[in-house]
C-alpha cells in the first residue's frame, strides 16, 4: 500500500501538551503480488479511505517532542485480492482499518 494523506486538524495546546482532531482522506494504490507461485501475477487497484484521527504529543524541551496518534480508515472500495487455483481470498479490506503510531518531533525556528 502506497498513500498519501490530505487533512485538516484543529488543535489544543496546553503549556507543553498538544492535542489534535484530525480529518482527512488517504489517497493512493494497493498492490497484491504473489511471486512465489507459478502463473502469477501483480494485481494493482486504486486506495481511497476517509481518516479520521487522534494526536497527542508533549514537549520534553524546547525543541523536542514525544507524540502518539490513534485512527480509523473506512476505504471508499473494499477491494479484494484472489487467487483462482485453487480458489481462495487472499485479502479483503475490512470495513474500517485501525492504526497507530509513535514518534518524536524536531523544531527548528529560523529568525
Amino acid at each position: 500500500m502506497k498513500t498519501t494523506r490530505i487533512e485538516a486538524c484543529a488543535r489544543v495546546e496546553q503549556s507543553s501538551i498538544v492535542a489534535a482532531a484530525c480529518g482527512g482522506i488517504d489517497i493512493g494504490s494497493l498492490v497484491g503480488n504473489t511471486p512465489a507461485l507459478e502463473g502469477s501475477s501483480q494485481g494493482t487497484t486504486q486506495w481511497i479511505a476517509a481518516a479520521a484521527l487522534l494526536r497527542a504529543s508533549w514537549m520534553i524541551v524546547p525543541w523536542l517532542s514525544i507524540g502518539a496518534e490513534v485512527g480509523a480508515f473506512v476505504p471508499n472500495e473494499r477491494t479484494s485480492f484472489t487467487l483462482s487455483g485453487p480458489p481462495r481470498l487472499v485479502y479483503r479490506a475490512p470495513p474500517v482499518l485501525f492504526g497507530g503510531g509513535a514518534g518524536l518531533g524536531v523544531t527548528a525556528r529560523f529568525r
